[in-house]
């Protein structure tokens, strides 16, 4: 099925092949055994997914919303048995932005670890102290937290603590802080 306008439905929607929407798709449930790719979804009830939901939304605006006025529901929730529950790309914005106006930001649980950096890999140089620390970046932004490797493979982890800026004609590259951690341990019962 090929809609060439917006489709506004009273009922449900049952798609068992694939259905494609230019405009937006406005309905009270949906049941999707095929592919359903629409330029803006709104569904005011439950939607059964089958296969695969491809909404890419207007420029200015989210492609996918969920709402939800209960302290127990979240509004989207992702479930994934071995993989990823939810996944966030964006190749040269965020991956994923949370926000609260009054509570907290993001809460993370897990019975594992709650939180894994992936340490960038790059060049090392020895300080005039006897360390050594990564080649930092000249760009960055206040509160940007950032592990570097080295190449025998330890981790340091550093904030920064000023952007790139201007004074005057000179440029001044962003400025950070390493986060210090008390000694590594062995993990287990050693």
């Amino acid at each position: 099925m090929n809609v060439n306008e917006d489709l506004n439905v009273t009922g449900a929607v049952n798609v068992v092949g694939p259905v494609d929407v230019e405009g937006s798709l406005t309905t009270h449930a949906a049941t999707v055994a095929g592919l359903l790719d629409v330029g803006g979804l709104t569904i005011h009830g439950k939607a059964h997914l089958e296969d695969s939901l491809l909404v890419q939304g207007p420029p200015e605006d989210n492609a996918i919303r969920g709402t939800s006025g209960s302290k127990h529901a979240a509004g989207v929730c992702g479930v994934g048995d071995k993989a990823a529950g939810v996944e966030g790309f964006s190749s040269t914005g965020l991956g994923g932005q949370f926000r609260s106006q009054y509570g907290t930001g993001a809460q993370i649980e897990s019975g594992k670890s709650q939180l894994r950096l992936i340490p960038n890999s790059v060049p090392f140089k020895d300080t005039d102290d006897g360390g050594r620390h990564p080649v930092l970046p000249i760009d960055g932004e206040p509160g940007e937290i950032r592990v570097f490797m080295d190449e025998d493979e330890t981790c340091q982890m550093w904030l920064c603590v000023t952007s790139l800026g201007r004074t005057g004609p000179l440029v001044a590259p962003a400025t950070w802080a390493q986060i210090q951690l008390g000694p590594a341990s062995w993990g287990g019962n050693f």
